[in-house]
């Protein structure tokens, strides 16, 4: 007979791990064989806890429009520049160009999910995003504490809720019906 599995929550030393194992390029499975967790608790947490970086200044005036290598269109800004649009990062993120559709980096669309330890970084002109072990425990700590807060209500209110829920659905209202016809309810339908 099979016994059941005894989940816990990843410490900080479990998470120093997974940014150390990102940044040195391993799988996310030899990084779960390590920590004795499933490789897929290891995706989840680096797609939950990775943090967007904001642009280098210097990477901002760079394309990052998909067909920036393929493109020919000329003129769009002004009628007398005779340079290509695609050498102007300007044209496509203000809107002029029709054609524009921004490029994302495969790095961070399927595992690892994150930037760290990847060669091109300094020069991507991609959205990047990173891992950190101390953003990442302070991000799931704050989860846990969010999770276990109780209602924001008093006795009162509570009673008066299920008083006007009751009455409501005695005659034939859904919840719904009665969270939407009510303003004075202290809570919402959610």
């Amino acid at each position: 007979m099979a016994t059941a599995k005894h989940y816990v929550h990843l410490t900080l030393e479990m998470r120093r791990e997974i940014e150390n194992g990102v940044i040195e390029g391993r799988s996310l499975a030899w990084m779960a064989e390590g920590l004795g967790v499933d490789a897929t608790s290891i995706s989840r947490e680096l797609r939950r806890n990775r943090c967007a970086q904001p642009r280098n200044p210097n990477q901002s005036l760079r394309n990052d429009c998909v067909h920036r290598k393929t493109c020919g269109r000329r003129r769009i800004c002004d009628p007398g520049c005779a340079r290509k649009c695609s050498s102007c990062a300007r044209m496509c993120r203000e809107g002029r160009c029709g054609d524009y559709e921004r490029q994302w980096c495969r790095r961070t669309h399927r595992a690892p999910w994150v930037c760290n330890g990847c060669g091109r970084r300094p020069t991507c002109p991609l959205g990047q995003f990173t891992y950190s072990a101390k953003v990442a425990q302070a991000k799931a700590d704050e989860r846990l504490v969010e999770s276990r807060r109780g209602l924001d209500m008093t006795g009162h209110e509570m009673a008066f809720l299920a008083r006007e829920v009751k009455a409501g659905l005695a005659r034939g209202q859904s919840v719904h019906h009665i969270f939407a016809s009510r303003d004075d309810l202290p809570c919402s339908e959610c």
